[in-house]
């Protein structure tokens, strides 16, 4: 046996409270990541990572299930690349503006509130700086 394998031990077992605590809040981001494939403005690829780190150590069957739905395997794959290379390709980067920019021009064009108009420009203006500035553009191979 290896130096780093005799020193490596399992985590310490959770605590219902903390156990019940994660798979809620997984269960959640799930949630949210789901409406954000549908809904444009809300991020799905942070949602999945959050419900994927919260399953990994609180339920290996949710986890499992998460990772076995194929409606998800699309976004997961995304989010699962994005983790490890913290980039992301430059088509799903123009689509995500894309549709941030679209949500604010039918917002604009739909007699929304003012109210709504400037939310809505503010997250196309924060995903535009977000998409531009702090996330990397993955290099084509």
């Amino acid at each position: 046996m290896s130096h780093s394998e005799a020193n490596w031990t399992d985590p310490k077992p959770l605590s219902l409270v903390k156990q019940a605590a994660l798979i809620g809040l997984g269960t959640l981001a799930l949630g949210l990541a789901v409406l954000g494939i549908f809904l444009p403005g809300l991020p799905t690829t942070p949602f999945l990572l959050l419900a994927a780190g919260c399953y990994v150590r609180s339920s290996d069957r949710l986890y499992r299930w998460m990772l076995t739905r194929p409606w998800l395997q699309p976004y997961l794959r995304t989010a699962f690349e994005f983790k490890a290379k913290r980039a992301l390709p430059l088509k799903v980067k123009l689509l995500a503006l894309s549709v941030a920019w679209a949500s604010y021009l039918f917002t604009f064009y739909s007699e929304a509130s003012l109210a709504a108009q400037i939310s809505v420009a503010a997250l196309a203006v924060a995903a535009t700086v977000v998409m531009t500035v702090v996330i990397r553009t993955e290099k084509s191979s």
